[in-house]
């Protein structure tokens, strides 16, 4: 859990995310009026969405009980395109979220240059069809990176252990915090994100054919991501506390043809930081950033 590790991305590579966590403090964000045209009705909007989202909810139910089914009987290839139905009833739910994600876009993060040759479909194979794990497992061990398997059911490593790494290092790698169908689920909206983030810049906002989206949380369905009892584990032996939410979500990534990045931090100088990140601990006033 790392912003860092969101702007890594290399040439080609699939989207990377990052999620910012926060102790729970007051939050003011300043957003360009423009990024608000044509959403004075989104609350109506979405109230009308009610029976929609009863439909999608009832089907999703009626898709799952068959995959159980198929799953007792031993027929691994039907439940495998049962789940895919459902993650596509699922990503129903946040059609209108992903419109709006488009359209706030647009107005607040895109270049404004539109140019031709831009996104493939068949880019987003390495995502919807990701191969073995085993090429990065070895990278890990080449480089002598720890990972943690933080479970509840046999406490293979400890939620201690993951957060002390986290406290010497500044990133941890947890294996499998995210189950099957939820990470497939999460593949197919990130998808949905991308071709959002194409269309509304064929470019790229961070130079040629890359691109980062800076607030992926007005799509609820992305919040999933949060919720993983590894991941909250960690942070709460980081903090020591239980009170942290989250502060907002993002992502990068970079498509074929884009250059590789210069080496640079993402942390910025202090005096910038202070600014950036105003911070107020009331049990401790004079900390700062």
């Amino acid at each position: 859990v790392s912003h860092t590790w969101g702007r890594g991305c290399h040439h080609g590579s699939a989207p990377c995310w990052s999620l910012a966590w926060a102790p729970l403090l007051p939050l003011v964000v300043a957003r360009r009026s423009s990024a608000l045209a044509g959403h004075r009705n989104l609350a109506i909007r979405k109230h009308a969405q009610a029976p929609e989202h009863a439909a999608t909810g009832a089907v999703v139910a009626a898709l799952e009980t068959a995959k159980e089914v198929a799953t007792s009987t031993n027929q691994a290839g039907l439940a495998f395109q049962i789940q895919q139905a459902v993650n596509s009833e699922k990503l129903k739910s946040c059609r209108n979220d992903l419109l709006d994600f488009e359209a706030f876009f647009s107005a607040t993060e895109a270049s404004g240059r539109l140019e031709e040759g831009g996104f493939q479909e068949a880019w987003l194979e390495p995502l919807l069809q990701p191969r073995s794990r085993t090429p990065a497992q070895h990278l890990l061990a080449d480089d002598r990176i720890k990972t943690f398997l933080v479970s509840q059911v046999d406490g293979s490593d400890s939620a201690a252990q993951a957060a002390e790494f986290l406290r010497v290092n500044g990133f941890v790698l947890l294996r499998d915090a995210l189950s099957s169908p939820l990470l497939e689920q999460m593949q197919m909206l990130s998808a949905e994100l991308i071709r959002a983030t194409t269309r509304a810049d064929t470019h790229g906002n961070r130079g040629w054919r890359r691109y980062s989206m800076g607030r992926t949380t007005m799509v609820s369905n992305v919040l999933a991501l949060a919720d993983s009892d590894a991941v909250c584990g960690v942070l709460e032996e980081f903090w020591g506390s239980k009170q942290f939410h989250v502060q907002c979500s993002g992502g990068d990534f970079s498509l074929p043809g884009a250059a590789k990045q210069d080496l640079h931090a993402d942390v910025p100088v202090r005096a910038v930081a202070e600014q950036l990140y105003a911070y107020h601990d009331p049990s401790h006033p004079g900390r700062t950033f």
